[in-house]
C-alpha cells in the first residue's frame, strides 16, 4: 500500500518556530562560542610570547657574538670602531676589495707580512742575544 500524495500547504508560524527552536538546541550557545574564543585567544597568546623569547634569545646569541667579532677587529686593527671615521677606512676596503688586481695585491700584502714577521723575529733573537751577554761594567761602575 502506498501513501497517498500530499499536496504541500503554505509553512505555518508555529512550523518555523519548532525548526527555530530545534535548530537552536543542536547549534552552541553565546557562553560556548565565549569560551572557545578566549582559550583560541590564551593558545595564541601563549605561542606568541614563546615566539618572542625564542627570538629575544637568538638576537642577545647574535649580539654577542658580533660583539665578540668587534672586540677581535678592534684588537686586531687597532682601531676603535666607537670612534673612528668609518667613511674613509670604509672607503679604503671597498677600494681594496674591488681592485681589478686584488689577488696580486692580497697576494702583495701577505709577502709584506711574511717579510715583516721575519723581521719581527730576527730583531727578538737579537735583543735575546744581547741580553744573554755578560756586558762589561762600565767605568763608573768598576770604581
Amino acid at each position: 500500500m502506498r501513501a497517498p500524495k500530499l499536496t504541500p500547504g503554505p509553512l505555518t508560524k508555529g512550523f518555523v518556530a519548532a525548526l527555530v527552536r530545534r535548530a537552536s538546541e543542536w547549534t552552541p550557545g553565546n557562553k560556548v562560542i565565549e569560551t572557545a574564543r578566549k582559550e583560541g585567544y590564551d593558545a595564541g597568546f601563549k605561542n606568541g610570547e614563546r615566539h618572542a623569547k625564542d627570538r629575544l634569545f637568538q638576537g642577545a646569541r647574535r649580539l654577542g657574538e658580533l660583539e665578540t667579532m668587534m672586540r677581535n677587529f678592534e684588537a686586531a686593527s687597532g682601531i676603535k670602531i666607537s670612534g673612528w671615521d668609518a667613511g674613509r677606512i670604509g672607503e679604503a676596503v671597498r677600494i681594496i676589495m674591488n681592485a681589478p688586481k686584488r689577488t696580486a695585491l692580497v697576494a702583495a700584502l701577505h709577502n709584506s707580512t711574511k717579510h715583516l714577521e721575519r723581521a719581527l723575529k730576527t730583531t727578538r733573537e737579537a735583543c735575546d742575544a744581547l741580553n744573554a751577554q755578560e756586558v762589561p761594567p762600565t767605568r763608573r761602575e768598576r770604581t
